[in-house]
C-alpha cells in the first residue's frame, strides 16, 4: 500500500480549537444527521440511481479486458512454507520547501500532486511486476453532500475505484509529464464513476478471473481545501502539531 498524505482530514469544528484552551461554547453544534443515517440512507438506496446505474454500466464494460493486480516477486522461505506475514510503515517526509517547489511545478503543467505521485507509484511497481500492464485499487473520500452539515459528522466516508494503468505503448512515453496527464485524465474520468465501488467491480470481476483481489492500493489523502467538489474548510491533522504515538495501515485483503 502506498500513501501520500500531509495529514488525515478531520473535523474542523473541534480540531480548529487549541486543546486545553477554553472555547466559547459549552457544546459544539451538532449535526442534523448521524453517520447510522448516512449508512441507513445509502441502503435503502436513496441515491442518485441513474448515476450509479451509468457507473455499474462503465465499470462492467470494462470487466472482460481488466487487468490482474501488479504480480510482484515473493521472498522465497526455501523449503519452508510461509505461514505468517506482518505489515511494517515506511515513511518519508519531504521538507516544506520541496513540498512547495514540488506543487508549484505540478501547477506549471496544470498537474494534480496526487496524479504525479501515482504515476511514480505505477513507474515502481511496472519495475517489478511481471506484467506491465496492471490494476491498482485507490481509496477515495467520497462523502456525499446529502445535509448541509454532513462536514459535522465523523464517520467512515472511504470510498474507492480500481484503476488499470494505461497501455503498454502509452506508459512508456519517455516524458514523465506526458505520462502524468495520462494518468490523470483517466483518473479523473473514472472518479466519475465512483458511485459503482471498487468492492463491487471485483466482486463483478470474479466472474472472469474467481479469487482475484486487488491488494496493491494507492491512498492519497492530501489536502484539498475548499472547492466546488468538497465544501467547507479542511484541515490537516499534522497542521495541529499533534505527535504521531502510532498508526497502521492495512488492507483486508493483506
Amino acid at each position: 500500500m502506498s500513501t501520500a498524505s500531509s495529514g488525515a482530514p478531520i473535523t474542523p469544528t473541534e480540531a480548529d480549537h487549541p486543546v486545553g484552551l477554553p472555547v466559547q461554547v459549552d457544546t459544539p453544534p451538532s449535526a442534523s444527521t448521524t453517520f447510522r443515517d448516512y449508512v441507513v440512507w445509502h441502503q435503502n438506496g436513496s441515491f442518485d440511481r441513474d448515476a450509479y446505474a451509468d457507473a455499474q454500466a462503465y465499470w462492467q464494460e470494462k470487466l472482460p479486458t481488466l487487468p490482474l493486480a501488479p504480480a510482484l516477486p515473493m521472498r522465497s522461505a526455501g523449503n519452508h512454507a510461509i505461514d505468517s506475514a506482518s505489515v511494517h510503515h515506511l515513511a518519508h517526509t519531504f521538507s516544506e520547501t520541496f513540498w512547495s517547489s514540488f506543487v508549484s511545478q505540478c501547477k506549471q503543467h496544470s498537474l494534480l500532486p496526487s496524479a504525479v505521485l501515482m504515476t511514480n507509484f505505477i513507474d515502481a511497481l511496472r519495475l517489478w511486476s511481471e506484467e506491465p500492464h496492471f490494476t491498482v485499487n485507490t481509496t477515495l473520500f467520497n462523502r456525499e453532500y446529502v445535509e448541509d452539515d454532513i462536514d459535522k459528522v465523523i464517520g467512515d466516508f472511504t470510498g474507492g475505484i480500481l484503476f488499470p494503468t494505461p497501455d503498454e505503448a502509452a506508459f512508456d512515453d519517455k516524458f514523465f509529464s506526458k505520462r502524468c496527464r495520462r494518468v490523470q485524465k483517466q483518473l479523473l474520468s473514472d472518479i466519475s464513476y465512483s458511485q459503482y465501488s471498487s468492492i463491487s467491480v471485483i466482486r463483478d470481476l470474479q466472474h472472469y478471473h474467481p479469487g482475484s483481489l486487488m491488494p496493491i492500493v494507492f491512498t492519497c489523502v492530501l489536502p484539498s481545501g475548499q472547492s466546488a467538489e468538497i465544501p467547507g474548510p479542511t484541515i490537516a491533522a499534522d497542521s495541529l502539531e499533534f505527535e504521531v504515538i502510532s498508526r497502521k495501515t492495512q488492507t483486508s485483503q493483506v
